[in-house]
């Protein structure tokens, strides 16, 4: 068995697409995912399961969407990638404990156009910085990312892809939390 990250877009934001964890687990369970677990109420769920990401993916949106009568994207990462996205950062000037709440990282639902850098340039802050590995989108955004131009909503118009972003501190959590099984 293999673990996995499932990160889902847009729930529990502004009283809108509500679910409880409780049930999410369940659902989670009755699709045959094992050693599930979910953080925070934002939709990260670690679990095991013997099926391919992109199986894992449509499986778990037809389930939300049956469940609970809303469309939802759901991001599927191996653990190994999730560490990986730790690794590849390469934003080095920054404190990633001190600072772990203005470092996001966007998980792109497909590697971003070749000029995709060149798309977001307009509408980065000039203290923001941005860096591109890969299918993660690292932004360092020193006034906080309400304040920030680069939104999910911003990020799949321009790059024509889905996107969901958690901060750095919640990606060192579910890093630790996937070691714990």
């Amino acid at each position: 068995m293999n673990r996995y990250l499932a990160l889902l877009r847009g729930i529990n934001v502004g009283g809108h697409n509500k679910v409880k964890m409780a049930q999410l687990k369940l659902l989670c369970e009755s699709i045959g995912f094992a050693d599930i677990s979910t953080y925070i109420q934002t939709g990260n769920v670690l679990f095991s399961s013997r099926e391919t990401s992109l199986i894992l993916q449509q499986q778990l949106e037809q389930a939300l969407l049956s469940e609970f009568g809303f469309k939802l994207a759901v991001t599927i990462r191996s653990i190994e990638a999730l560490e990986a996205v730790q690794a590849n950062l390469s934003i080095k000037d920054i404190d990633q404990l001190q600072d772990s709440s203005k470092l996001m990282v966007s998980f792109l639902s497909e590697i971003a156009p070749d000029n995709a850098l060149q798309l977001l340039q307009p509408y980065l802050h000039s203290s923001e910085r941005l860096q591109l590995s890969g299918t993660e989108l690292y932004l360092y955004c020193p006034n906080g990312y309400g304040k920030t131009k680069l939104t999910n909503n911003l990020l799949e118009k321009k790059l024509v892809l889905t996107a969901t972003t958690r901060n750095w501190k919640t990606l060192l959590k579910l890093c630790q939390l996937s070691l714990e099984r």
